[in-house]
């Protein structure tokens, strides 16, 4: 049965711009995000109406929604981004279910590193993924948090499969699942890659028994490729789609105003500059930063930057008093050693779940959830 599609135009590349620019904008009923030119050509932009409850389709049956189909040059689709009210998801669980797993993600934030495997036995824990795939998740590869303040995620890349065979660089896919700050709505976006870590064809002279046998190992090893894979070794670069989530906007919802430091009140001005990271975690028993390393954070009236000791990260900050929340918090895309990315993501994680701050003398110490940060002025 064919879904039932209520509206549905074309809006070609430089949509609200410029043809001669890069990056181009789209907005449609309240929702409306950027794509760089490396990203798509143009994008399609479908309202499609809910599925009857009991429908019979792979992947089951789905929500009313409205599907931004991006397009190459030729005109050829490349992926979506899916945009869901969240109030439909009661009466088709599946969905349900994926809110609820994704809401539970970004409650408790735990290391995503621990996703980062790959399996086809369902013993390791997957990621959510709307819209349903007819197919399995067998590999997530290199998941992230993205938060612009509008609209929080995960993103991650991923395989799907239907068979035991072995995977190539076409198989790939890149995915972001958020809620937007109010709740309302879920965002999901899904975007084919080709990932030229994983060879382009399958064997002619394939043991097929012999892989089917080791297709655990191979998956484990599939997922380590991956992970490890700078982003130029994917087309697109997965930098250039973060953009598109970090872009997102949706009607009504607002993210955090971010205020420049007041020089007026010493205690507050006294937090610009750049701060050098000494420590954090337990306040009796601090982790020091690993030798070799250098976290940093800079303060000043255009947001928040440094180095996460491997990638560089920014975004935006607020504060009142003595308590601090920073936002959007973005990053680059460069693997280090397993440790240093380790310490990366505490350090990134402990930034979006900060609480309050105090100076004291050329100190800077933020208390967030699970510890806390100790600086020394830079």
């Amino acid at each position: 049965m064919f879904r039932r599609i209520a509206t549905a135009l074309m809006l070609m590349a430089a949509v609200g711009m410029a043809q001669a620019q890069a990056v181009n904008q789209i907005d449609f009923n309240g929702v409306g995000f950027e794509f760089d030119e490396a990203a798509a050509a143009s994008v399609r932009v479908t309202a499609v109406r809910a599925d009857p409850v009991d429908l019979l389709d792979p992947g089951g049956p789905r929500p009313a929604h409205t599907r931004f189909d991006l397009l190459d040059e030729d005109g050829a689709e490349i992926g979506s981004v899916y945009v869901f009210k969240t109030a439909d998801f009661a009466a088709y669980p599946i969905f349900a279910a994926e809110l609820t797993a994704l809401q539970t993600i970004l409650r408790e934030r735990p290391d995503l590193a621990a996703f980062a495997t790959g399996s086809a036995l369902g013993d390791t824990p997957m990621l959510p993924y709307l819209p349903p795939a007819n197919a399995m998740q067998i590999v997530r590869a290199q998941p992230l948090y993205i938060d612009n303040g509008v609209v929080t995620g995960i993103r991650y890349l991923t395989i799907y499969v239907q068979d035991v065979s072995p995977l190539t660089a076409e198989r790939a896919a890149y995915t972001f699942q958020g809620i937007s700050a109010d709740g309302a709505t879920y965002i999901a976006i899904s975007i084919r890659l080709r990932a030229d870590v994983l060879p382009s064809s399958i064997p002619e002279n394939l043991d097929y028994d012999a892989f089917a046998e080791n297709f655990e190992a191979y998956l484990a090893e599939t997922a380590a490729l991956l992970n490890d894979a700078p982003g130029s070794r994917f087309a697109p670069v997965p930098d250039v789609l973060d953009s598109i989530a970090l872009s997102l906007r949706v009607a009504g919802v607002s993210a955090p105003t971010v205020r420049p430091p007041l020089e007026s009140t010493p205690s507050l001005g006294a937090l610009g500059g750049t701060w050098n990271l000494i420590s954090y975690g337990d306040p009796n028993a601090p982790t020091p930063v690993l030798d070799g390393t250098a976290i940093n954070l800079t303060i000043d009236a255009l947001g928040v930057s440094g180095s996460a000791g491997c990638n560089r990260y920014f975004g935006g900050y607020a504060y009142a008093e003595n308590t601090i929340s920073f936002a959007a918090l973005g990053a680059t895309r460069m693997v280090c050693a397993p440790e240093i990315m380790a310490q990366e993501a505490a350090y990134l994680r402990a930034l979006g779940s900060a609480e309050t701050f105090e100076i004291v003398g050329g100190t800077l110490r933020i208390v967030y959830a699970g510890g806390v940060l100790t600086f020394e002025r830079g």
